[in-house]
């Protein structure tokens, strides 16, 4: 009941256009439901974001740890296959 009030709005990440313009925070969302073959480039993609984005050292090793943990995640879930 509560899903179908107009207190929430759905979005699909799917449908959000183009990457480089949404936060780091959807990406990483996309990355997690990227398709086997698209993930690895766009994990590459969002790495390189993140360094080049004016952000303190620490964030950014958090989130390229981020990206690695789902990297593995992903892979040993195809390699179990």
């Amino acid at each position: 009941m509560f899903l179908n009030s107009d207190q929430v709005q759905r979005i699909y990440l799917d449908e959000l256009g183009d990457r480089s313009q949404q936060s780091v925070g959807i990406n990483l969302m996309q990355l997690t439901l990227a398709s086997d073959k698209a993930m690895a480039e766009q994990a590459k993609q969002l790495i390189q974001r993140v360094q080049l984005e004016q952000t303190s050292t620490l964030a950014k090793n958090e989130i390229i740890d981020i990206v690695t943990t789902i990297a593995v995640y992903k892979f040993s879930r195809v390699k179990s296959s």
